[in-house]
Order: C-alpha cells, then structure tokens, then sequence
C-alpha cells in the first residue's frame, strides 16, 4: 500500500521532493585553534560562482566543504578569554540546503541586511533522499524568547549530556530575540525559519550522478553544464514553470519534473 503522505507531498506546490545547495558571496567564519580546547573566531570573504566551480572540480570526488559551526550552539564554543561551555568547532561544521521550492529561491539571493552573506544564484539541488542518507536531517528551530525551553536546550551540554547529544547539537537553531551580541550583525530580532534549513555534519563528499540538477544564471548554463561534462542539467530558478519544463524536455530530464 502507498504511503498516503507521499502523495500528499507530490501535490503540494509549497513542498520540494530536492534540497538545495546555494553558494554565498560574502563571509564565513571559521575557528583557528590557540591551544587547550581554545578557539578564535575568524572570517575569511567567499564569491559564490568562484565556490560552484570549485566544488565540481575537486578531485577525486566533489565535495561541499563544512568550514563553519552552525545552530546555537556555536555560542557554546570555548574562546581565548572566556569558557562558554565546551563545546568544540569540529562537532558544529556543517553543510546546509534548504526544502524551499525552486521557485521560491529568489528570495534568498535577494539581499537581506541581517547577514554578512549573500546568497547568489549558484548551487546544486539534490533529491532529498539521498541528503537523508548520508545523515542529513532538517534544523530544529527554538523560540529564544522561550526561557523554559532555553534551559531545556541548554541542559543538552551540561556534565555527562555533552557527549550524549553532541550529535545533536548542530541541528538546533534559534529564532526570535537576538541572544548574542555579533559584529556586522544588526540587532533585535533574528528569524531565518524561511529557508526551511536542512544540515549534514561534516563535509559532504558526492559523486556527480548524486547531483539531480545545478543552478546558475541562464547565460552560464552552458559552460557549467560543460564542467560536469552534461552529467545533470543546469536550470536558472527565475524562469517560470513553462520554460523550466521546456529546458527539461529539450535536455530528457522530464523525471525531475514530479520533484518540483
């Protein structure tokens, strides 16, 4: 018998079956480790077409790299002057997608005054079912404004918890009252729920056949779709569902359709 909810999701215009991939012009932030568990936080400036070609070029196997902590927790992060709560960097770094359909994608690459980053439009969308297994799992989002579930989520990193729930840790994200202080970071409130996040821990190492589509401007298609050598078409997600249909025909991967 079929799962009913299968075909619920197929139906639904604001449900995607692909998890995206964007690459970002701005910066990322990465953890320089100064000695006894002690880390300081660095920035270093990305360009997001720069980073697409890059992540289909590396040998022997494509490769997201996770060079940032991410979630809440990145706040737990022991730093040169002050323990915060033992958490490590490592335990953090992740990869990111997001379920949000491929045309509601604009959105991200608008530019958006909270972040030091920009998404741009260069990425590569995965069927959700292969990001599940290689262990990616969707973020789970906390009000901050809750203080009885903070000191809920707080407890996960205290005494013997931390190592039970380590695996854990980068899947939480808060929204709602900014909680810390950040350079660059306008401050309030914060809530980026919208991306509808998804994470896998670690670099995420892939063959190109794992790769259901890419994204870029329309006038690079062709030369990024000579990168992966025609291995996965190369769709521009301002086109509308007519032309998005059209360039899939043209190029035999109508299949990708029923994702959409």
């Amino acid at each position: 018998m079929a799962n009913p909810s299968e075909l619920i999701i197929k139906n639904r215009s604001d449900i995607s079956q692909f998890l995206i991939h964007l690459t970002k012009d701005g910066v990322f932030d990465h953890y320089v480790d100064t000695g006894s568990d002690r880390f300081l936080w660095k920035s270093q400036t990305v360009n997001a077409e720069d980073s697409l070609r890059k992540i289909l070029t590396t040998y022997p196997k494509p490769r997201l790299v996770a060079q940032s902590p991410m979630g809440y927790f990145k706040y737990k992060i022991d730093l040169p002057t002050k323990v915060r709560g033992g958490v490590k960097p490592e335990w953090l770094k992740c990869v990111c997608f997001s379920e949000v359909p491929l045309v509601e994608l604009p959105s991200f690459y608008q530019a958006v005054v909270t972040k030091r980053n920009e998404y741009k439009k260069y990425g590569l969308g995965f069927w959700q079912k292969t990001i599940r297994l290689k262990g990616g799992n969707s973020v789970f989002y906390i009000d901050a404004g809750n203080s009885s579930l903070l000191t809920s989520v707080n407890s996960l990193i205290q005494g013997p918890n931390l190592k039970v729930f380590q695996s854990m840790l980068p899947f939480i994200q808060e929204f709602g009252p900014r909680l810390f202080a950040k350079p660059g970071f306008v401050q309030g409130q914060v809530d980026f729920r919208w991306e509808r996040e998804w994470r896998v821990i670690g670099s995420f190492e892939f063959n190109l056949s794992d790769v259901a589509f890419g994204i870029c401007p329309e006038s690079q298609i062709t030369v990024f779709e000579g990168i992966v050598q025609n291995g996965f078409p190369f769709l521009d997600p301002d086109w509308d569902y007519e032309t998005l249909k059209k360039n899939l025909v043209e190029k035999k991967a109508t299949h990708l359709l029923k994702g959409f």
